[in-house]
Order: structure tokens, then sequence, then C-alpha cells
């Protein structure tokens, strides 16, 4: 990917406010603890089947790690639609094709690709037109966007907040952001900010949770 020097440097700037954001020790040892959180649950995904229980992925997705990785607020009815969204066999049966692609396929591209048939956001979309009244109020996305996003983080960033996602797609004006599709905007943000880094050497020195990070900063440009 090429970047303009426009995108390079609202993303400099980005990683640089985010180098800023993170530097005192008490955000260090915050972000540290959710990687290891973060860790774990996924440890927990690589061994869960559509059959099996899907508290503990609830648990998670409301937690306050949770809340660290990307904050949203929400009331106790968006809670409950989306516990019954992630209860529906048919998305738990999607939600193991997307943990199945994430384990088992080493190319970021492919994995995204394949993980974008199972989409269980976009399912969310599809589901609220079709069949509206079986939530009561029909909007669960920003916290099945969220878990998704935590699901995913060497693929995606972790802008949850919808509003945010497309004012960073403004500002980094890349034609690929056009895409209405909630993951594809993540992915081609995520290819933008790693582009860069990798450009300037600065890609190995970060993690996972670094690197989709950074996008976020850039709605403070």
């Amino acid at each position: 990917m090429k970047l303009t020097d426009k995108q390079k440097r609202i993303i400099e700037e980005a990683y640089n406010r985010y180098l800023k954001y993170i530097e005192p020790e008490e955000q260090k040892l915050k972000y540290k603890n959710l990687e290891i959180a973060l860790n774990e649950f996924k440890g927990k995904l690589r061994r869960w089947k559509a059959s099996d229980n899907v508290d503990f992925i609830i648990d998670f997705a409301l937690s306050k790690e949770a809340q660290i990785f990307a904050s949203v607020k929400v009331g106790q009815i968006f809670i409950d639609d989306f516990k019954m969204f992630l209860n529906k066999k048919s998305i738990r049966e999607e939600l193991e094709k997307m943990i199945y692609y994430k384990f088992n396929i080493d190319d970021d591209a492919q994995e995204h690709f394949s993980i974008s048939k199972h989409d269980i956001i976009d399912f969310l979309e599809k589901q609220e037109k079709v069949d509206k009244e079986e939530f009561k109020l029909g909007r669960p996305k920003i916290l099945t966007g969220r878990l998704v996003l935590m699901m995913f983080t060497e693929l995606y960033t972790s802008i949850a907040d919808i509003d945010a996602l497309k004012n960073v797609c403004k500002k980094l004006d890349n034609p690929f952001l056009k895409n209405d599709r909630y993951l594809a905007k993540h992915r081609q943000i995520r290819c933008m900010t790693d582009t860069y880094l990798i450009e300037n050497n600065l890609y190995e020195g970060l993690t996972d949770l670094d690197r989709g990070r950074i996008g976020w900063f850039v709605t403070e440009i």
C-alpha cells in the first residue's frame, strides 16, 4: 500500500500522540494487564465450539478490560439485546467459523477475507432489517463490533465507536474507506497504519494491541 504525504503526516501525528498517551507507567501497566487478559480470552476461544456455553464470551465482552480496550456507553436494554444476539444458534455457528479462521490462517489478508464471509456484525445489520422486532432497540452493534475487534487485534483497530470510525475514514481520505462494511473499514485503516510503521521501522517494537490503537488517535488530529 502506498500512502500519500498527507496520510503519512496524519498517521505520524497519531503515532506520536499514542506514544505520549501510553508514556505514564500507570498507562503502561493498564495495557499490559489488558494484553494478558486478551491473551487468556483468546486461549479460551481456541477451545470453544458453537455447542458450548457462550457466557464467558459475553462476560469478557462486557468486562472492565473491554472498557479499557474501547470505552462505550450503553444502557441495559442494549446489553440485553447483545446477550440475546450472541445466544442465537445461527450466530454461535458463525462465530465458531470466525474463530476457526483466526487460528488456522496465517496470512492476514486471507484471514480477513475468510472472516468477512461469516461476519456477525454484517449479519446483525441484515438481521436488523429483516427481523427488527426481535431486538428491543435493534442496535447492539457497538458491543458486537467491540467483541470482534478484541478477538482480532492482529487485523483491525480498536475504534468501536461508529462515529469515530467515520471520522477517521474521512481524515485519512482513502477511497477504499468508502466501503460500507464495518470490518472492511477497520482493515483498511489498520493496513494504512501498519504500512507507516513498517516503512519507518517501528512495527516490530509494538504489540498487536499497540498497532491497533494508533488509528484511534487520528480522531484527535
